[in-house]
């Protein structure tokens, strides 16, 4: 079974792994920063997780998010944080996602190159959600829920 097209390791490094280390600092953040809690105790879900990608890299490279993975039976409105990454386009991936997120918690959409587009086309439903976009990092996009 391949759940990736990409097979040079090179590519991999770059297109997953790095891909998947660089929300760490902005979940880390924006996390500590809005929730006045400790790291340790956060709530991830990884929505369309078909390759373990990315929260299997970010419990290796942060173990206190590996800490707080477990099987979950009610999803609504239960996490800190939603990461997607390579699942759908912006409106749908809202939809999906943040209905996960309690009030104050965000979402992270790790997207292409130049998501703007992508972002300004799901503008109507991120507020219809009752979200904002926090910010716009390199190469994902980062929003909460007000």
């Amino acid at each position: 079974m391949n759940l990736t097209i990409v097979k040079e390791i090179n590519e991999v490094m770059e297109r997953h792994i790095e891909d998947s280390l660089v929300i760490i600092p902005y979940i880390q953040n924006s996390y500590t920063s809005s929730c006045n809690n400790l790291i340790n105790n956060i709530r991830i879900v990884d929505v369309g997780s078909g390759a373990g990608l990315p929260i299997l890299v970010l419990a290796i490279a942060c173990p206190v998010i590996g800490q707080n993975l477990r099987q979950y039976s009610d999803f609504r409105e239960n996490f800190d944080v939603a990461v997607a990454r390579a699942i759908a386009e912006m409106r749908l991936l809202v939809e999906y996602c943040l209905p996960l997120v309690h009030v104050g918690g965000f979402f992270v959409a790790v997207k292409g190159y130049d998501p703007h587009e992508e972002v300004r086309n799901a503008e109507r439903t991120i507020k219809l959600m009752g979200a904002s976009i926090l910010q716009f990092c390199s190469g994902m996009i980062c929003g909460d829920t007000e």
